[in-house]
């Protein structure tokens, strides 16, 4: 798919022109000359300082070079051309001769001067070209030569309009003389002052055209065209970003006439375009201009959406000209948006269909500029805006497949075929710019067939929802293409696909808490359960439809029946979520004494957002014993034994009111924008992380109940007590195991291992009277403490100073073994263990042995290790951590290899865990 342009003599292609300079006087002179001067003004750019605080700018000057005409001169000087008149004119000669000068030269110039001077030009030059041969020439110079004498009769009070250079080249590789460098340098900067001048008197004239516009006789086509003229000299000299200029503010000045038109001031020349759309043929010419669509411009024949084309195409290619094809995209959907809003501010009378028409033309070929993009980052960029451009053409062809019969399970009538034919009329030129594109194509093969169109529809969705994905906004491509396939797939009767696009488009609503597009997709997905028999989703669905307040009552009703029918219809058991149905307002706990930790009653204060009341046979609270009961705990303000905690109704977004306002102080327009919005925004499936829709139903052996309970809408109080589902102890101890040397002694070997038994009677809460026997017994392995650990960090050679930050510290660790053998008199055997120094390598550097084996001889008690460590910041630092394992040495005779054990939980205990050691901050050097 290519872009269209014009063709043959209608084509005006900007690049292709360049400044245009007269030469007059000794014409053999200079064509021996022109070449190698073309090639030097070129050659490298020159800094353009602009008057009146403009940016400076690079310019690279390519000219063209014509024989001066008086004749045309007149015509060119009245014409408002920029591109295609003279800026500068020269004269040139090689006259050495004072006589000749005097009797032929000077009144040639004279009558070529009469010419500057009548049309009041100001822009030209006087080139001597001074030939000698250096070899043979005299070296005396004469007093006064033809240069000097020029200069005096012509040029006497403008001496650089007066230029001479001594024995210019004759090709490119000999221009490096300093005098032709000298002359060339003087040539650039006076053709961009002729452009300074130029460019200033136009823009008067522009600016004194426009503050006209009140008058009944201006035209703002008339104007356009006058300002576009500069915009193409700008383009001309390669200042790509200046000429968009012109063309943004003659969009925004044409905008806004628009917009102004809705209070009743509507010129005489807007209600030229105010005509019936005849054509809606989208035409993107990037590369060459066409000059009958400019003729229609200036003789008012061109419809608005050809204009807005027409004005597109012109940005369009000047960004593609300064290497900004992303900016192209991004501008393409305000565009768009802006025409058809255009259409409807001016009530312009459209047929069915045709704007839908005009903007698939449109996407297709702004999506072929953007494909035709060479770097990839570029390219890259080009993605992230042509996503909703995808999307934007999605929905203009579902509207066009509505109104044609195209959609799935339409039938095609008469009158929509009618419609068919009408639209792909229209979609000729009726300017004969250029021939059908293949955009035009495509779209007509889509509008062909119900299966073509389905066909082209499902490739547009693919696209859309993967340069979604590519760009890492999962939510619009499951949230807006999602939702588009969706009731696409509704049409064609496929349930399945229907609600797959559907449930993953719930997804993203529900983690972003949208209630009312919760409730919309929830409306659809009932359906579609429903139809493909899947009662737990159709329940649960029910569920949240029945409990959400953005519904109204009758829908909830309704849902709230169908839920309960098929709950009654089908026996299963199912496990929903009752985050939106049941909304907890306050717990209250209350415990048998403050000494227990097991609750007796829960108090439940809830709203119910369920339209009809509900009897619910059982209402049950889970018991966690243990360390999840002092967290809860933590959280509970303890009262005289009762626990009382509000719960959090949700996250609320700070939202504030956001007024905007005109310059003049009228108001502009309001909205509503979110204090903090990173903190909110960061999104689960940006992260890549997937929330889990796993319901569990937790451990129910111990709980607090009520039975028999009728929850009404609205606020409700329940109490629920003790109960016992299955038999068992809900009284937790702590144990301690404190046996003493007689105990030891007495007890011997047994001490290695533990036998216990753990006896007591209980009754569940049904039955108080009739009691039971427990009886338990359990083994305790490996319970006695074998080796204790001390350790700190202190300054080196220096005891009880602290350290400091960058120095050199001792770490120092006492290992001692356990004194039960003693008691006993037993002599102790040989042990042996490794230890590791473990650290925080942003706190400490271990400089000395990280790692060692220590062996305990026998009857031997305790061992020391120091080892050199350094902290790396100040502060209360943690001390360096130990690993410990028994080792076990190898035993070549045995064929026994070396190996590590790990201690059990208890037999190593490390009295410095967790004890922190002050590091003072490094000494600086006193630099006073």
């Amino acid at each position: 798919m290519s872009t269209a342009n014009p063709i043959g003599d209608d084509a005006l292609r900007i690049s292709d022109h360049k400044p245009l300079i007269t030469y007059a006087g000794d014409k053999e002179l200079f064509e021996n000359l022109k070449l190698v001067l073309s090639q030097s003004l070129s050659q490298e750019p020159i800094e353009w300082r602009r008057q009146y605080g403009r940016p400076m700018k690079m310019v690279t000057l390519s000219t063209d070079f014509v024989p001066f005409n008086k004749d045309a001169v007149a015509e060119q000087i009245g014409s408002r051309n920029l591109v295609g008149r003279p800026i500068m004119h020269t004269f040139w000669t090689q006259c050495l001769d004072m006589e000749v000068y005097k009797s032929l030269l000077r009144d040639e110039i004279d009558k070529w001067m009469n010419e500057m001077n009548k049309h009041n030009i100001i822009d030209w030059v006087i080139v001597v070209v001074e030939t000698y041969d250096l070899r043979k020439h005299s070296k005396l110079l004469p007093r006064t030569t033809v240069f000097d004498k020029i200069k005096s009769d012509f040029a006497e009070k403008k001496a650089d309009r007066c230029l001479s250079v001594i024995n210019p080249p004759k090709s490119e590789v000999r221009c490096g003389s300093s005098a032709w460098r000298a002359l060339i340098t003087n040539v650039r900067l006076l053709i961009l002052s002729a452009f300074d001048r130029l460019f200033l008197k136009y823009e008067d004239n522009i600016r004194n055209y426009r503050e006209q516009r009140n008058d009944p006789s201006w035209s703002f086509c008339k104007y356009f065209l006058y300002q576009e003229e500069l915009a193409f000299a700008l383009e001309m000299l390669g200042i790509h970003d200046e000429a968009l200029v012109q063309y943004d503010e003659l969009d925004a000045m044409f905008t806004q006439f628009i917009l102004n038109s809705q209070v009743g001031n509507v010129p005489q020349w807007l209600t030229e375009f105010q005509v019936v759309l005849e054509w809606w043929s989208a035409v993107l010419f990037m590369k060459n201009i066409s000059r009958k669509q400019r003729e229609a411009i200036k003789i008012r024949k061109l419809s608005l959406l050809e204009f807005r084309c027409y004005l597109f195409s012109r940005q369009a290619s000047l960004l593609m000209a300064a290497s900004k094809p992303w900016i192209v995209a991004e501008r393409a959907l305000i565009f768009l948006h802006q025409a058809v809003s255009d259409l409807k501010t001016l009530e312009i009378e459209c047929p069915q269909g045709s704007v839908a028409c005009w903007v698939l033309q449109c996407c297709a070929q702004i999506l072929v500029i953007c494909q035709s993009v060479k770097k990839p980052e570029h390219l890259e960029e080009c993605s992230h805006h042509t996503a909703p451009l995808l999307y934007y053409s999605l929905k203009k062809l579902y509207e066009l497949g509505d109104l044609c019969g195209l959609l799935p399970g339409s039938v095609q009538t008469s009158e929509q075929l009618h419609i068919v034919q009408v639209l792909c009329g229209g979609m000729q030129s009726g300017h004969d710019l250029t021939t059908a594109t293949e955009s035009v194509a495509t779209l007509k093969t889509a509008l062909s067939s119900s299966e073509t169109f389905s066909k082209h529809y499902l490739d547009i969705a693919e696209l859309a929802i993967s340069t979604y994905k590519h760009n890492k906004l999962m939510r619009c491509a499951h949230s807006l293409v999602g939702l588009e396939l969706a009731k696409f797939y509704t049409l064609s009767g496929d349930t399945t696909k229907r609600t797959m696009f559907l449930v993953k488009a719930l997804k993203l609503f529900e983690q972003d808490n949208w209630k009312l597009l919760i409730v919309q997709t929830n409306l659809e997905l009932v359906k579609c359960f429903k139809k493909i028999g899947n009662v737990d989703q159709f329940v649960k669905t029910c569920l949240q439809l029945a409990s959400s307040v953005e519904c109204n009552i009758k829908v909830r009703q309704d849902h709230f029946d169908q839920m309960s029918r098929m709950i009654q219809d089908s026996n299963i058991e199912c496990i929903y979520p009752t985050d939106d149905v049941i909304v907890l307002a306050q717990i209250d706990v209350k415990c048998n004494n403050e000494e227990s930790n097991y609750p007796s009653t829960v108090s439940l204060k809830f709203k119910s957002n369920l339209p009809k009341t509900v009897l619910c046979p059982k209402i049950a609270i889970s018991v966690v014993i243990g360390s999840a009961l002092k967290k809860m705990k933590s959280k509970l303000s303890l009262v005289k034994s009762t626990y009382s905690y509000d719960i959090n109704k949700g996250n609320i977004l700070p939202m504030t009111y956001n007024h905007n306002y005109q310059q003049d102080g009228h108001f502009a327009s309001t909205g509503i924008t979110c204090l903090n919005q990173k903190s909110y925004l960061r999104r689960q499936d940006s992260q890549r992380r997937k929330p889990s829709m796993n319901y569990n139903k937790n451990d129910y052996h111990d709980i607090i109940s009520a039975n028999n309970v009728n929850i009404q809408p609205g606020m409700n109080s329940i109490d629920l007590t003790l109960n016992c589902l299955k038999n068992g102890e809900t009284i937790g101890y702590l144990w301690e195991i404190n046996l003493s040397s007689t105990d030891i002694k007495t007890i011997g070997p047994l001490a290695e291992s533990l036998k216990l038994n753990f006896q007591t009677k209980y009754s569940s809460a049904e039955k108080p009277d009739c009691t039971q026997d427990l009886n338990f017994e359990f083994t305790i392995n490996n319970y006695k403490t074998l080796l204790l650990i001390e350790s700190g960090v202190e300054m080196a050679g220096k005891s009880g100073e602290f350290c400091r930050m960058n120095t050199v510290c001792t770490y120092t660790a006492h290992f001692k073994r356990s004194e039960h053998s003693e008691h006993l008199n037993i002599p102790q055997s040989e042990i042996s263990f490794k230890y590791e120094i473990v650290a925080d390598k942003t706190m400490w550097a271990v400089c000395g042995r990280g790692s060692d084996v220590i062996t305990f001889p026998p009857n031997s008690i305790s061992q020391t290790v120091s080892v050199e460590v350094m902290p790396l910041m100040s502060g209360f630092l943690p001390i360096p951590t130990l690993n410990v394992f028994r080792y076990f040495p190898s035993n070549s005779r045995q064929n026994i290899e070396s190996k590590l054990e790990q201690f059990s939980t208890g037999q190593v205990y490390d009295a410095s865990k967790g004890v922190q050691t002050h590091v003072l901050p490094r000494i600086t050097a006193d630099t006073s």
